[in-house]
């Protein structure tokens, strides 16, 4: 799945597969997915459940919350808070402009 430029709320759930966004001015909402996901320039929040892949997310003005992956993770400038809970695999998380709450990964924490 591959979005790019919306001008709205994104919201998938059960996805078999990679899923892609980039250039969302809207929150976006990604639960229950067996595959890596990408997300690049959202002007909203992040959520982000249930995932059996990497996750990798770059340029929210908002607040991203990531919980039960499994795979690794890899944030990079957010303008907002940051909540990473029950993660299997390793964090990297470079320029968060607000709070950082890490709990439960079994794997290196990078800051």
């Amino acid at each position: 799945v591959v979005i790019e430029d919306v001008d709205s709320a994104v919201v998938f759930e059960d996805v078999d597969g990679a899923v892609v966004i980039e250039y969302v001015d809207g929150t976006v909402v990604i639960e229950d997915v067996d595959g890596a996901v990408a997300i690049e320039e959202v002007d909203g929040s992040v959520v982000i459940e249930d995932v059996d892949g990497a996750v990798v997310i770059e340029g929210v003005d908002g607040a991203v919350v990531i919980e039960d992956v499994d795979g690794a993770v890899a944030i990079e400038e957010v303008d907002g808070s940051v909540v990473i809970e029950d993660v299997d695999g390793a964090v990297v998380i470079e320029d968060v402009d607000g709070a950082v709450v890490i709990e439960d990964v079994d794997g290196a924490v990078v800051i």
